[in-house]
């Protein structure tokens, strides 16, 4: 008697435990269903995106950058903001959002969306050979010598005259000690070159550019500075331009 009783329960039990096993097996399933369903979808959209910037902006090569956010303690070129801009890139120039160009580390800096995330990323030079932002043009330049001999650091120069001869201008940033503070800030450094017969010519001056002038035009340039009130400096370097475009003009270069 007793035995009849336990053998339905049994069987019951049997029936459903394998009930409760195939519907928890039926609702995993369809929770991994969904989250393959869900890395499928998003795998796809982050391929698609990769594609259309291989596509539409192959110069993004290169690596992640930090930002630095501070309006005015930073190591960018003039400012912080993003602005837009174009760079030259596998034979053609492209015009290109969300620039800024780090000088401490002499890189050009670009903020795009790739892998569903905005990230800043340092432009390889290699593949970045001159790029222009707010109507200043940087080139790269390597292997340069200068009157001596000597190695004159490679990097981006601010191309400010781009004739036979060319004025160049190299900025950069490091950190240091604030006078009378206990923290860092951003110092800057320029100097000026003269390209000349693909030799570096440090210039200090308009004078200092005048004596690597043919001697034959010295004076009409110099009656040219002076008409014009011409000044040149670490902080105000166009005038450059304007004495050699003059110079070259009157050369018939």
């Amino acid at each position: 008697m007793t035995e009849k009783v336990k053998l339905p329960i049994r069987g019951g039990a049997i029936v459903i435990l394998i009930f409760v096993t195939l519907n928890l097996l039926g609702q995993a399933k369809t929770v991994i269903t969904k989250d393959d369903q869900f890395r499928t979808e998003k795998q796809a959209l982050i391929d698609t995106l990769n594609n259309r910037i291989n596509v539409d902006c192959p110069f993004v090569i290169g690596r992640y950058h930090p930002p630095v956010n501070d309006t005015v303690n930073h190591p960018y070129f003039n400012s912080y903001k993003w602005i837009n801009g174009s760079l030259f890139c596998d034979g053609r120039f492209y015009n290109v959002e969300n620039l800024k160009y780090d000088i401490e580390t002499d890189h050009l800096i670009h903020l795009k969306l790739t892998s569903l995330m905005l990230d800043c990323i340092a432009l390889d030079e290699n593949f970045i050979s001159e790029f222009r932002l707010a109507n200043q043009t940087f080139r790269y330049y390597s292997g340069l010598r200068d009157k001596k001999g000597g190695k004159v650091k490679d990097g981006y120069y601010e191309v400010v005259f781009d004739g036979k001869l060319k004025f160049l201008v190299r900025s950069e940033k490091s950190l240091s000690i604030k006078e009378g503070a206990n923290y860092l800030v951003y110092s800057t450094w320029v100097r000026m070159y003269l390209l000349k017969e693909n030799k570096m010519i440090s210039i200090n001056s308009l004078s200092g550019l005048l004596k690597q002038l043919n001697r034959e035009s010295r004076d009409s340039v110099k009656k040219f500075i002076r008409n014009n009130l011409l000044k040149l400096n670490s902080s105000n370097y166009t005038s450059a331009s304007t004495v050699l475009h003059f110079y070259e003009n009157r050369q018939g270069l």
